[in-house]
Order: structure tokens, then C-alpha cells, then sequence
């Protein structure tokens, strides 16, 4: 993890390129592409599905790069740690 100390160099799997489902320009699926349009609640659940999804696939360190607009990011950045 990344608070444990260390003496040694380690490597951490990174995708610094992502796009959120509300990147209505870039994201790829279309059944699971969202809109700032939706209701508070689901905009969150849609959030902290997305960051799930990353956990799951091992990943420690994640580059939000949605085009022209920061939706998610107040969103993402107060999801707790599970």
C-alpha cells in the first residue's frame, strides 16, 4: 500500500490516462456512459462504482483525464477507503 514505509524502490500499477463515464466524448460504452444531468445520488453511486472498478483491477494510482470539465473529481476525491 501506499503509507507503508519502505527501504526499497517498489513499482506501483498506474493508469495515468482514464476517462469517467461522464466524459460523454471519450468514454467508450455507451450503456454505461452517464451525464452531469443525472440526480446527486447516482452521480455518486456511478463515482464510487467507477473507483471500484479500478481497485478491483489492482490499480494504485489513477489520472482522471476527462475532456473540458472536472464532473466527478469533487465526487471521487472524498470516497472512502475500502
Amino acid at each position: 500500500m501506499l503509507n507503508e514505509p519502505s527501504n526499497y524502490a517498489r513499482f506501483y500499477k498506474c493508469d495515468l490516462h482514464m476517462h469517467t463515464p461522464f466524459d460523454l466524448s471519450h468514454w467508450q460504452e455507451e450503456t454505461t456512459r452517464s451525464s452531469h444531468e443525472n440526480s446527486e445520488q447516482n452521480i455518486r453511486e456511478i463515482a464510487c462504482s467507477y473507483l471500484r472498478a479500478c481497485h478491483a483491477a489492482g490499480l494504485e494510482v489513477i489520472a482522471i483525464t476527462d475532456h473540458n470539465f472536472a464532473y466527478m473529481l469533487n465526487r471521487a476525491t472524498n470516497f472512502p477507503e475500502r
